[in-house]
């Protein structure tokens, strides 16, 4: 059993107090060929043996070459090098005290080894080698192969770390400075600071991922001295793997317990009912992100959705950090959280908290990576859709997409609409616009039509200003198809008493006729309008009605259908009427055909217009 409170009594170096290497071989310096990518690093300073060493044991156990490099190799690497590794690993000198002996060498070059790093890192504060025997060779065995385990999107390998600082800071102050961990983080500046905690026995395992399967709580425990520094300051997008329980309140677990981290780790998956996700992303500055928070519970079984659950959703680090966001879990368990970048480049970490059976569960670490994208010109424009179909009166809306030749969006561009020639004209309103593309190189455009036709949509990118499309300026083109509403169910229509009207033409117009909807969604009638000149003389007689629609009060109904004009010809038209009461009064009339005559929505001179269901 370690005496650590006696030690200023009984030795000199806190290494002797805890007897000899356990190994029993004095440090070797061993090199491999040169490194591929199943090899990893050691320092060999900072475990005992070299290539026998535990770490470098757990390492070949796990299917990787060993390379052991002495502080002067280690010296001459760039980042490139440390890049083309496995994992680097900075072990366990069997309880040393002093980490510029053992770690100097990586303390010195930490600016260029841990950019390097873009894997698992598991990062300990024990001496796990010296207690091999007492649980010890789990640790090592797990955060090694952990360590090595990450792989990216194609399936190539991650540069992981393992890391233990033995006892270095065995009863050092809270706060203290770790600058062997110094770089390791995507957050700028953040620091690791440790403080020491004696001889603490009782841990708990608060995270988890498959390669630290043989890891438990009771291997961890009781090893007379299994804890000798903890963490009392971490950065936001590391998880914290193991507690020392009831030597603190810096962390306090899903499950309730309390203590302070002494196992650190990035890659781990933590243990709670709620999880986030994407859990790595990367857009453009100034766009918006999308998070979904999923809150489960194992009651009745693993994974029953918790609807109903109040989901605080917190940017903890990152250009953005503050913001903030809450909402509430459908059926599935699941809601959403959508927040827009502040237009800084840099790493947020987020994470989403939520009560569950009266304990507050804490998710995983997401990050969300903002990158200033240097754009080019204007090259392509897309609309979307391509193409659609609704039917007349309803809004139709088409997003212009302007990128670069790159494929970047291009923000900050005017981009000019315009619709026609339609075939037939279908009245579009407006028939012209224009917009400035936003972050994600969007903007979007909307118009209605009056009557049934196929619309040409076509936008470019006004890149110079000058309002006039040019060869050089992209631009595209889409389809929009309006047809007749569904009729209405046994509403009628009848125009009687000789109506007439004047028009915005100023010319005179006669007109009558009746439509009628059947039990069957049917429509039948006949329409007559007649332009007395001498502006625009015309006859139009009706040889199709297509739709006739009335509102839910019978005031106001529209009648579609083609006609012919001056007896040639197959036109669309459109009559909007009105029933005021009053044998006519205050009724309306208006027709709208495709050969672009309007005669304006106008009162009655004469007539009556009568709307009504039987």
């Amino acid at each position: 059993m370690k005496r650590i409170a006696l030690f200023a009594l009984a030795c000199t170096w806190l290494a002797a107090c805890e007897g000899p290497d356990p190994l029993g071989v004095a440090p070797a310096f061993q090199t491999s060929p040169a490194p591929g990518p199943d090899y990893v690093l050691i320092l060999s300073t900072s475990v005992s043996g070299g290539a026998a060493s535990r770490e470098a044991q757990a390492a070949i156990a796990a299917g990787y070459n060993v390379e052991v490099a002495d502080p002067v190799q280690w010296a001459a690497k760039t980042t490139s090098d440390f890049a083309s590794y496995r994992a680097l690993i900075l072990g366990d000198p069997t309880c040393s005290n002093s980490a510029a002996t053992s770690v100097g060498a990586a303390i010195a070059n930490n600016a260029v080894w841990a950019p390097a790093v873009v894997g698992n890192v598991f990062i300990n504060g024990t001496d796990p080698v010296y207690h091999y025997s007492q649980g010890g060779n789990t640790m090592v065995t797990a955060g090694v192969t952990f360590a090595a385990a990450a792989v990216t999107s194609t399936g190539g390998p991650k540069t992981g770390l393992y890391a233990s600082l033995s006892c270095y800071y065995h009863g050092t102050a809270p706060n203290t400075p770790v600058p062997l961990l110094n770089n390791l983080s995507a957050i700028p500046a953040a620091m690791f600071t440790v403080k020491g905690v004696g001889c603490h026995n009782d841990v708990h395992i608060v995270a988890t991922h498959p390669a630290l399967g043989g890891m438990t709580d009771a291997s961890l425990s009781n090893w007379s001295c299994s804890v000798h520094e903890a963490f009392d300051n971490w950065p936001a997008d590391y998880e914290v793997l193991v507690i020392a329980v009831g030597t603190g309140g810096e962390f306090t677990a899903s499950d309730g317990s309390v203590g302070t981290p002494y196992v650190l780790a990035r890659g781990v998956t933590v243990i709670s009912d709620i999880r986030l996700t994407p859990k790595e992303a990367t857009n453009p500055v100034g766009t918006s992100h999308t998070l979904t928070a999923t809150v489960t519970t194992d009651d009745p079984s693993p994974g029953t959705p918790v609807e109903g659950v109040v989901v605080t959703f917190t940017v903890e680090a990152g250009p953005n950090t503050g913001v903030t966001g809450t909402c509430t879990t459908n059926s599935s368990g699941q809601c959403t959280f959508t927040y827009t970048s502040n237009g800084v480049p840099g790493t947020d970490i987020i994470r989403a908290r939520a009560t569950v059976a009266g304990k507050l569960q804490t998710s995983n670490a997401a990050s969300k990576t903002w990158e200033m994208v240097m754009v080019g010109p204007p090259a392509t424009l897309v609309l979307t859709p391509p193409a659609a179909m609704n039917t007349v009166g309803a809004e139709h809306c088409v997003t212009a997409t302007v990128r670069d030749a790159f494929g970047n969006p291009v923000p900050g561009v005017t981009v000019l609409f315009s619709v026609g020639p339609s075939v037939p004209t279908t009245f579009p309103s407006p028939s012209s616009g224009s917009g400035t593309t936003d972050a994600n190189g969007q903007v979007k455009f909307c118009y209605t039509a009056s009557l049934p036709g196929v619309d040409r949509i076509h936008a470019f990118a006004d890149a110079n200003g000058d309002r006039m499309e040019e060869p050089t300026e992209p631009s595209g083109n889409a389809e929009k198809t309006w047809t007749p509403p569904a009729s209405t169910a046994l509403c009628e229509v009848k125009i009687t008493d000789g109506g007439w009207i004047i028009a915005n033409n100023k010319d005179r117009a006669n007109f009558g006729g009746n439509a009628k909807v059947l039990p069957d969604q049917t429509v039948q009638g006949q329409q007559e309008y007649q332009d007395q000149g001498p502006a625009q003389p015309m006859n139009v007689h009706s040889t199709e009605i297509t739709a006739t629609t009335c509102s839910d009060d019978l005031t106001m109904a529209s009648i579609f259908g083609k006609a012919t004009i001056d007896g040639a010809g197959s036109h669309v038209f459109r009559i909007d009427v009105r029933d005021g009461g009053s044998g006519g009064s205050n009724d309306n009339y208006g027709i709208t055909l495709d050969n672009l005559y309007m005669s304006g929505q106008q009162p009655l001179q004469g007539g009556n217009v009568t709307i009504h269901k039987p």
